[in-house]
């Protein structure tokens, strides 16, 4: 182990007044460690242009003794990075160290190889480690999602890929054991650094059916992954009296009505000029649409300023089904009144019940909802108290 001389950064953090000199005193740059070496491919050329960073590990433990793995990474505070020379070749000085003695991890990645990690450094202030690492070839593997039949490309699915199995440096890597990536605009989306194993593909987009999961085995490179289209709940919430258009209300959409055993999932609504897209129709302000309503029941609350909350219930849709429905409003009512002694004096901490009763009559009462167990409590003044 040779001497190194270069000193790790210093920094420093203090608090003083616009008007006062600050005073540092002595400053005392300590020595740091070094890594440096060489970054190969299986066949022993050099990998130029790669990214190696080395650092300090947090925090690291030993499954079974045969490798040392680390499960925080690196200390972003205490690490350093570069890039290989055209002969594979890198040197970090200046580590920034504690007292005594801390163990190192180095990780190196280029296009076309699998990333790859040694951990276990022993890194000592004032002193040189030398680390040689071999980068494999990586895994290419292209998907492209479409609309199923065949149909046209399914562009922004997010598409989730799961490492099957795991090595002792995925613990560090851990962005490469589970990787999530949006298709581009032609449904494809390429992963270029995958070890060679199996993996577990799950893929997903708005207005579509999710498949499940797919298990790809280590030898597929090209997978055409066709997603069937969901059904589609729309429509307008109006006010129930006038038929106009409610303006802002708010939705809230989720599969698994009163009659179904799913747990709720939370489904898209989208409004207005979103909804229209959608739907190619013109835009209106109670325009909604929930996608994704092919797997349960569709359960739709709604909520706006002024009116009562309605709740909805759409039973459950065949795929690409289109469905339309109109979700009306009624005013929220709103009662005031005193309540009286004999003598004409206000009655403190009284109840009042207030109930609608459906007539038959073919009054405006018939059409109200009923309001049961509402109670509005007095203070010794007697005001005015409004109670719904």
């Amino acid at each position: 182990m040779a001497r190194g001389s270069a000193t790790a950064p210093l920094r420093i953090e203090a608090l003083k007044r616009p008007d006062e000199p600050l005073d540092l005193g002595d400053l005392v740059c300590r020595p740091g460690a070094a890594v440096f070496g060489r970054i190969t491919d299986l066949e022993g050329r050099p990998v130029g242009g790669a990214a190696v960073e080395v650092g300090v590990v947090r925090h690291e433990i030993d499954p079974g003794g045969a490798e040392v793995a680390f499960t925080s990474g690196l200390d972003e505070t205490t690490s350093l990075r570069t890039e290989t020379d055209r002969d594979g070749s890198f040197r970090l000085s200046g580590l920034p160290l504690s007292a005594g003695a801390s163990s190192g991890l180095l990780i190196a990645s280029a296009p076309g190889y699998r990333p790859a990690a040694r951990g276990g450094i022993e890194l000592v202030a004032g002193t040189e480690r030398s680390v040689e690492l071999t980068l494999h070839p990586a895994r290419r593997l292209e998907l492209r999602l479409r609309a199923a039949p065949g149909g046209a490309p399914v562009a922004g699915a997010r598409v989730e890929l799961t490492a099957l199995g795991h090595e002792a440096s995925d613990l560090v890597l851990r962005r490469h054991v589970s990787q999530v990536r949006l298709a581009d605009e032609l449904g494809r989306v390429v992963f270029d650094d995958l070890a060679p194993r199996g993996y577990r593909l799950r893929a997903a987009a708005p207005g579509f059916i999710s498949p499940g999961d797919r298990l790809l085995r280590a030898d597929e490179d090209s997978v055409v992954i066709e997603l069937a289209r969901a059904g589609l709940v729309f429509g307008r919430v109006i006010d129930g009296a006038s038929g106009l258009d409610v303006e802002e209300a708010a939705l809230r959409a989720r599969d698994g009505g009163s009659r179904s055993r799913t747990s709720g999932r939370e489904l898209e609504v989208l409004r207005a000029e979103a909804a229209a897209a959608v739907l190619g129709i013109p835009a209106s302000p109670g325009l909604f649409v929930v996608t994704d309503a092919s797997s349960a029941d569709v359960e739709i609350e709604v909520e706006a300023e002024g009116y009562a909350s309605g709740r909805f219930e759409v039973p459950r849709l065949r795929s690409e089904e289109r469905r339309e429905v109109r979700l009306e409003l009624a005013v929220e009512l709103r009662i005031e009144g005193r309540v009286l002694g004999h003598d004409g004096r206000p009655v403190a901490g009284a109840l009042v019940r207030a109930e609608l009763i459906d007539h038959d009559d073919g009054s405006d009462a018939a059409e109200a909802a009923l309001l049961g167990g509402t109670f509005a409590e007095l203070d010794p003044s007697g005001p005015r108290p409004p109670f719904e």
